[in-house]
């Protein structure tokens, strides 16, 4: 997989959409499908990045997840950044997400499911069962980097996996 929390990279975007979209919800969203991988303690997905999955996992456990982070995690999150980060991420302290979520109930499902949608996609590109990469079968192929045979898809998913990170700071 691409590395988890890069994912959110592709949402960046979005965030300049105002007005109908929760970041909350959209970075969760992004991210969900590989929780299951966390949760088994293994990198193999039973549902999770299947259409079942979408609804029996992805959208119950990412909308517990941002309930999770907004009522639990976000004033020890924001403590243990470094400085920096901590001054760029300090407004999220004061959001009432509970209220927010509350109000626009519409906005948060759809902001999950732009963000799972995406998940799938970067996938689709960087895994031996993607649904692109079996339908081009290019992205199986192999190349020989540093002594080593890499299908296509994988060295997508490390350089894609960097990038994001990089993109994201």
């Amino acid at each position: 997989m691409p590395f988890t929390f890069a994912h959110p990279a592709l949402i960046i975007p979005l965030k300049k959409i105002r007005g109908g979209l929760s970041l909350t919800a959209l970075a969760v969203g992004s991210m969900v499908p590989d929780f299951e991988n966390f949760f088994n303690m293994q990198e193999t997905e039973v549902t999770s990045h299947q259409l079942s999955g979408f609804f029996l996992f992805d959208l119950p456990v990412g909308l517990f997840a941002c309930f999770l982070f907004h009522n639990l995690l976000k004033h020890g999150f924001v403590e243990i950044l470094p400085r920096f980060y901590q001054r760029r991420f300090s407004h999220l302290v004061s959001v009432n997400w509970n209220s927010y979520a509350a109000k626009n109930p519409v906005a948060v499902i759809f902001s999950l499911v732009v963000g799972i949608l995406s998940h799938l996609a970067w996938d689709a590109f960087t895994h031996h069962d993607g649904l692109v990469v079996s339908f081009i079968p290019f992205l199986s192929a192999e190349i020989n980097l540093f002594g080593q045979s890499l299908p296509i898809f994988f060295i997508l998913q490390l350089v894609s996996s960097v990038a994001a990170g990089l993109f994201t700071k």
